[in-house]
């Protein structure tokens, strides 16, 4: 072969590493090229961002080796908390990054042949407790570990009673199935409690006052209702009293009964006048006629008009600290349900505790 044919021959040229050579060599004008560097993300951008990144990563291979020991540093706490992430893990998926999606789209197709519908889009989707345990059920069948099998037994849907997707991880089952335990339902809230707390607001009716600030029911509020041995928040007083106010509301007694604001009449950041302008303004605005015959013997005004509030000498004494709040919401119960309007001292004279079966309707 002589030099002629090499010269007459095509010479495939290849793609590059990187367009070092272009950069390097390659001028407009016979200046450098300009690269617009993003201050806040470090990043280049502009036409020439790509030519940039190629030179950068020309350098990169050329002085910075992949052998360097920094690579293996690493924050001594964080590598041992992977390590222990790792090793609490006795439930892995067999799916690898991206995996949940595959398997999504082929539960929804398999769903979609079996339903007769056209298209995989229609299928309905799949619960996620569906798609944990398809991503730890081996080829054979098998779970990957015998706590991923356990978990798989303990996971269930109620037939005829909640969409498929609702799913109830349960310690007892007939707990979990009772229909009038509401505690056991409060539980199957706890996660969505503990995401976020339920914000509500009251009615300008109910206590007298705008709602300027929301009553957050939080995931530790629904742990003290639920435990019954822990102090009551005052947020729980005030649900309680919302709550009550729709009873009222349903037997028709609105004119009889009223409600007070519990956080404004707290001597915590509240000084004695506010409280006693709170329920004078009460009072005044807010008190039908029944209410103020009712209230006779009760609350009682001085010559200066100002509200005075005469306490019951005798009640039932709770036995421990925390139990406060479920006795003032049992008394606000007892007093709505029998529709008490007078006799006050002779209905609460008993000193002795209020039961706890009482207590635990309360809850």
């Amino acid at each position: 072969m002589t030099a002629s044919d090499l010269g007459s021959r095509k010479i495939r040229r290849g793609r590059g590493v990187t367009r070092v050579a272009d950069v390097t060599s390659g001028r407009v004008d016979g200046q450098r090229r300009h690269v617009d560097i993003d201050p806040r993300s470090g990043h280049p951008s502009r036409p020439n961002a790509d030519r940039f990144r190629s030179y950068l990563g020309k350098l990169a291979k050329s002085h910075v080796s992949i052998l360097h020991a920094c690579w293996d540093d690493a924050p001594e706490g964080k590598r041992l908390s992977a390590q222990e992430r790792q090793r609490l893990n006795d439930a892995p998926h067999l799916l690898s990054r991206g995996g949940y999606a595959k398997l999504e789209k082929k539960l929804r197709k398999s769903r979609a042949d079996a339903l007769g519908l056209e298209s995989p889009d229609l299928a309905p989707a799949p619960a996620k407790y569906e798609l944990w345990k398809a991503a730890r059920t081996k080829s054979d069948g098998n779970m990957t570990s015998s706590s991923a099998a356990l978990i798989s037994q303990r996971i269930f849907t109620r037939p005829q009673k909640q969409p498929i997707h609702d799913t109830v991880i349960h310690e007892d089952d007939d707990m979990a199935e009772a229909e009038d335990d509401p505690l056991s339902k409060l539980m199957t809230r706890l996660p969505r409690l503990k995401k976020a707390p339920l914000e509500l607001y009251w009615d300008l009716r109910v206590f007298g006052l705008p709602p300027h600030m929301p009553i957050y029911i939080t995931f530790s509020n629904a742990l003290e209702v639920i435990g019954g041995n822990r102090m009551l928040n005052i947020s729980i007083i005030q649900l309680w009293c919302m709550y009550m106010d729709t009873i009222v509301v349903d037997q028709g007694r609105s004119s009889m009964y009223g409600f007070v604001e519990p956080q404004t009449i707290q001597p915590s950041g509240k000084t004695l006048q506010n409280r006693q302008q709170y329920l004078q303004t009460w009072m005044d605005e807010r008190m039908k006629n029944d209410l103020r015959t009712m209230l006779q013997g009760v609350i009682g005004k001085s010559r200066g008009q100002v509200v005075q509030i005469l306490y019951p000498k005798v009640c039932n004494q709770q036995l421990d600290s925390w139990e406060c709040g479920f006795y003032v919401m049992c008394w606000i119960k007892t007093i709505i349900r029998a529709v008490i309007t007078d006799d006050w001292n002779e209905r609460f004279k008993s000193t002795s505790p209020i039961p706890e079966d009482t207590i635990r309707h309360i809850r």
